[in-house]
């Protein structure tokens, strides 16, 4: 069953994917999965995250387990007045239209998710009859 972490996981593995200019091909190899079509799966919240795959992921990426699970905490440490960001902000054009073209995916991806989610009920309700 697919959980709200595995959605929420998916998410941040297409936005990390895109950030650093992978292809899906390339994250399934190195991610020792059986093809694109199955990490196109996994990056739709159509399959479960297991801790096994979080650290692959984390490798993949050269982040830690935690800062994937939790980029919020992490981000927040990043941006802090303390920490030296100058070079982001002179550089954000082509992160800025990675990030919508994320943000658009991943609209897409929810929509796609609540049709599917509606269908389930559906079909529960009608089993129940």
């Amino acid at each position: 069953m697919i959980t709200e972490n595995d959605i929420k996981y998916a998410q941040r593995l297409r936005g990390l994917r895109l950030n650093q200019g992978y292809k899906q091909e390339t994250l399934s190899e190195i991610l020792g999965l059986q093809n694109q079509q199955e990490y196109s799966k996994l990056e739709n919240g159509k399959l479960n995250f297991t801790d096994e795959l979080i650290s692959k992921i984390s490798k993949a990426f050269k982040i830690s387990p935690s800062e994937f699970v939790n980029p919020t905490l992490y981000n927040n440490f990043n941006n802090s007045p303390q920490s030296n960001t100058q070079n982001s902000f002179n550089n954000n054009e082509g992160f800025v239209n990675q990030l919508l073209k994320a943000k658009d995916e991943t609209i897409i991806t929810q929509k796609e998710l609540i049709e599917h989610l509606k269908k389930e009920i559906n079909d529960l309700k009608e089993k129940r009859c």
